[in-house]
């Protein structure tokens, strides 16, 4: 099958299983970014740094605690802010077309999935054969993991960066194994493009320093001159990232490379595993992930010893930058956005290996022994489970994606906040999102004028909530563990003790029970009344978002949330 029929059955895959997307309300996250551009928000993203949540100076965090944005257990110092001037380009233009059309972004996001389709088959024709190239396009197009990016709005950076990346990629390549000498500056001009947009664009960096450490090209003064090239990129970046003042700082969700590179590298190195167990979707699908994905290496490898092929010597690269790249992104955030630029590693490769297999049976299979011709049968037979359950696997994840954005939008829309609150608390709150931008999504749902929730528990589990007075309580996470405070406060650098008191406006939280320097039991108490018109009180129970009955003073109330 030529290539550019496998580029457009790709593309037409695409478009037909994004369709539904087209529906789906903004969740909790976009409303955050989207809050940035219109100037809504109560975070300190602007519409030139959408990403930009808190910039860890004291008095800010203090100010946005107060203004209910940032939990009352946030560190002073916690400093959220990732640097992706372009991907907020991106925001500020859709808002100025789309205005409050989720579809429009989609749309534009779609067309963007489609260009890095376009960009991965030019790349790939760079370094592999037709055939494998046109197997690892589809391979690549319909992974499982790419729903995340393509259909969740505030993973779009994701491919914002993968886009120039790519194709400096290919560039790069043309350049080292070629010697197309104007490689060397479009592939720089690209890869600074990239990280520009996010630094997931270092994922795909990774794969030029593989090609360079391990590809098939002349070598020599060239090479060196490469390593040069992405060392001086990826300093660069660096040194920009630190001079903006962006990073992230005492946030166990993402740990940033520039802050924390020893725990960077660590988890990096441990989410190669990871990437492994979802490399071949199909397999990990059915429940075989990183051993699915070994046999067929091993398979691979017995069948074709001796007589590799030159497509499956040109690819031996791949797999080797698929690993950097894990390494590169899942030291930050292992999520499913993450492993986009990996993917493209283990499909190059996966492809290369099947089209050399095919190759050497049609060439020599009266010459092969029975044990190369079952596993010549049997890694083929991976290779198409992969093809076949991969689209099936990339719309279901689309449609889980879907249901789980509404779902968190029913759950605020109706948690029953009255009219005349002036302050919303969500008791207990696994979904750190839901009461983050509860206030956002209402307003923007036309609900009620903006009005801040506020978290006190980030916790899953059973909580005892005793009605100590007329303006206060205690809650108690029971078991004697500890409440979740990690997304906003490292515990080793900010231990939360006994007798602490946080005053945030009109309340105050004290410390009654903690444990490894998180608290266990906290005691609440406001100016106002609690049964107070004004105030209004949410708790989670069995997935359930609803209105809180505050109980006489003395008696106690189990809230459920496993």
């Amino acid at each position: 099958m030529r290539p550019s029929l496998m580029l457009l059955i790709a593309c037409a895959g695409i478009v037909l299983l994004t369709i539904p997307a087209f529906r789906f309300p903004f969740d909790p996250d976009e409303h955050l970014l989207l809050g940035a551009v219109d100037g809504t928000t109560q975070w300190m993203g602007t519409p030139g740094d959408v990403y930009h949540f808190s910039s860890g100076e004291p008095a800010d965090v203090a100010g946005r605690v107060r203004a209910g944005a940032f939990p009352w257990f946030t560190a002073p110092d916690w400093k959220y802010a990732l640097w992706r001037p372009l991907a907020s380009a991106n925001w500020a233009l859709d808002h100025a077309i789309f205005g409050n059309a989720r579809a429009g972004y989609q749309l534009h996001n779609l067309i963007s999935y489609l260009l890095l389709i376009a960009s991965v088959a030019w790349c790939l024709r760079q370094s592999l054969a037709p055939r494998a190239a046109g197997l690892a396009l589809m391979i690549f197009t319909f992974h499982p993991t790419h729903a995340e990016p393509l259909v969740w709005l505030s993973a779009r950076h994701t491919i914002d960066a993968m886009i120039p990346a790519v194709l400096g990629l290919g560039c790069y390549i043309r350049w080292i194994g070629g010697g197309w000498r104007p490689g060397m500056w479009l592939s720089a001009a690209l890869f600074i493009m990239s990280m520009f947009a996010s630094e997931a664009g270092i994922q795909t960096i990774a794969f030029a320093f593989s090609f360079t450490l391990f590809g098939i090209h002349p070598g020599g003064a060239r090479a060196r001159g490469g390593l040069l090239l992405l060392l001086l990129c990826v300093g660069g970046y660096t040194a920009i990232h630190r001079a903006t003042g962006h990073g992230v700082r005492d946030c166990t969700g993402y740990t940033d490379p520039i802050e924390h590179p020893l725990d960077f590298m660590i988890n990096g190195f441990i989410q190669i595993r990871e990437c492994c167990a979802r490399a071949i979707p199909g397999l990990a699908s059915l429940g075989l992930g990183a051993v699915g994905a070994t046999v067929l290496l091993i398979l691979m490898a017995i069948a074709l010893d001796g007589l590799p092929g030159e497509s499956l010597k040109r690819a031996a690269w791949w797999p080797a930058g698929a690993a950097l790249s894990a390494m590169a992104g899942g030291g930050g955030v292992p999520e499913d956005r993450m492993f986009m630029s990996p993917s493209l590693g283990f499909a190059a490769f996966a492809a290369s290996a099947a089209a050399a297999g095919w190759t050497l049976y049609q060439k020599q299979s009266a010459a092969l022994t029975q044990t190369r011709k079952i596993a010549l049968l049997c890694g083929g037979v991976l290779v198409m489970i992969q093809i076949c359950a991969s689209p099936v696997a990339f719309g279901t994840a689309i449609f889980n994606i879907g249901a789980n954005v509404r779902r968190q939008n029913a759950v605020v829309c109706s948690a029953g906040v009255p009219p005349a609150a002036k302050e919303v608390f969500v008791i207990n709150c696994p979904e750190w999102l839901l009461a983050a931008v509860g206030g956002d999504v209402r307003a923007r749902a036309g609900e009620q004028e903006y009005v801040p929730w506020r978290t006190l528990a980030l916790s899953r589990g059973t909580f005892r909530f005793t009605r100590a007075a007329a303006d206060g309580f205690e809650l108690q996470l029971l078991d004697g563990r500890p409440m979740d405070v990690s997304r906003f406060r490292n515990i080793n650098d900010h231990p939360l003790r006994v007798g602490d008191e946080i005053q945030c406006g009109a309340f105050r939280i004290t410390i009654e029970e903690a444990a490894g320097g998180a608290p266990v039991r906290i005691a609440f108490s406001h100016r106002l009344r609690l049964d107070d018109p004004a105030l209004c009180f949410l708790r989670v129970e069995n997935k359930v978002l609803d209105r809180f009955a505050m109980p006489s003073v003395g008696e106690s109330v189990l809230i459920y949330n496993e």
